[in-house]
């Protein structure tokens, strides 16, 4: 008599009896990219937040078992629809939509300050080349360029003397420091309430720089930039 390998069976509780039953086929290439792609969507909110299913001890949720709750109130996973979601996905489905939610708005600033810092940069670098040229006084235009620099920090950054360095000295270059149109962004990660962005220009120096944004009472704010030294480690850069 050939005693069936029970490992290969299911064990279905309905009352007090026990009964197996044969596994189905589980194809472990095809489960895991199904769940990739479910990863994929939820983090990009191209589906609905999931409901969660028998997280409490109702008989409406047992029905279909014609048997009693077990343990805490939960049934089977067999019982629910594939891709079947728990209680764990919507927390970690509210979670990454949270996360996704930051990258979006810590971006939109960032590049909002990228904008107004290159519109400055340029039009200080044409004025005080031209009166430079001119043989002109350039203290007005000094001043001026200031004024402008200091709304833009004050809008767009946390207040902080070594990243607004900048106010003293009026760097300014051609091709400008920042140009969000040909800026590129390598990377970015959310760690410690902070998002961090990796940007690479494309134009002029190449430089590749890190910067942190903050949430500061609802508003996301730049709060330190950072470059790659000549012994490839992060060092503080003025604004």
């Amino acid at each position: 008599m050939l005693v069936p390998n029970e490992s290969a069976l299911r064990r279905v509780y309905i009352g007090r009896h026990r009964y197996f039953c044969p596994r189905p086929f589980f194809d472990r290439r095809a489960a895991s990219a199904n769940s990739l792609n479910i990863s994929e969507r939820l983090a990009r909110s191209e589906v609905e937040p999931p409901v969660a299913r028998c997280a409490l001890p109702i008989p409406q949720a047992c029905d279909r078992l014609k048997g009693p709750p077990t343990l805490h109130g939960k049934i089977s996973t067999d019982l629910l629809p594939a891709p079947w979601l728990v209680v764990g996905d919507i927390l970690n489905h509210e979670r990454l939509k949270m996360i996704d939610d930051d990258f979006v708005r810590a971006r939109t600033a960032l590049r909002s300050f990228m904008s107004e810092m290159n519109h400055w940069e340029k039009d200080f670098y044409k004025q005080k080349r031209s009166a430079l040229e001119g043989g002109l006084d350039v203290s007005e235009v000094d001043d001026c360029a200031r004024k402008a620099l200091s709304g833009i920090f004050e809008r767009w950054t946390l207040q902080d003397k070594a990243s607004q360095g900048r106010l003293i000295d009026l760097g300014c270059s051609d091709p400008p420091t920042y140009d969000p149109e040909t800026d590129v962004e390598d990377g970015v990660e959310s760690t410690g309430g902070e998002v961090v962005f990796i940007i690479r220009q494309t134009v002029g120096m190449l430089a590749i720089s890190r910067i942190t944004m903050k949430n500061d009472a609802g508003e996301w704010r730049v709060r330190k930039k950072e470059f790659i030294n000549f012994k490839g480690k992060w060092q503080r850069s003025v604004l």
